[in-house]
């Protein structure tokens, strides 16, 4: 899974769901880097958003195994 965050000043944004505070996911890096340039085409550059994987509970028990 991945999100979208992004540096502003010394704090970390994660990009949210319409309307919430829950982060947005994508299932994979292509449909998350499309996302991510999409919103920065309009963004300066030194807020534009980034890639991150995140690992779920599942993932870090199947790593553990």
């Amino acid at each position: 899974m991945f999100i979208l965050v992004r540096r502003i000043d010394d704090s970390t944004e994660v990009l949210t769901k319409s309307n919430s505070q829950i982060p947005k996911m994508f299932p994979d890096f292509q449909s998350a880097k499309i996302f991510a340039q999409k919103l920065n085409n309009s963004m300066e550059i030194d807020k534009q958003w980034k890639v991150k994987s995140v690992m779920d509970k599942r993932d870090r028990l199947n790593r553990q195994a």
